[in-house]
């Protein structure tokens, strides 16, 4: 299960870099069509946030997977806030 938890840590990093490249200057065609799929990045972290939720319960909550809860949810909150206007 300590396989799970590092897969799903390394989904949240993933998660998040997707989500901050963006905000930055970078001009690179990749980093700007990071900006359009703002909706399936919400879905993607709004699953992980529900698996984290799984792993925390199944098998302790331990602090990596909280720091993982926590962007994981900073990430739903962001793209909610891009997607609701």
């Amino acid at each position: 299960m300590v396989t799970l938890q590092w897969i799903w840590l390394g989904a949240i990093v993933v998660l998040v870099s997707m989500t901050l490249l963006p905000l930055s200057r970078i001009t690179v065609w990749w980093v700007r069509g990071l900006d359009f799929p703002r909706l399936q990045l919400a879905g993607l972290a709004c699953l992980l946030l529900a698996g984290g939720g799984v792993l925390g319960l199944a098998h302790g909550f331990t602090l990596p997977l909280a720091i993982g809860l926590l962007a994981c949810l900073g990430a739903v909150v962001f793209h909610a806030w891009w997607i609701l206007p």
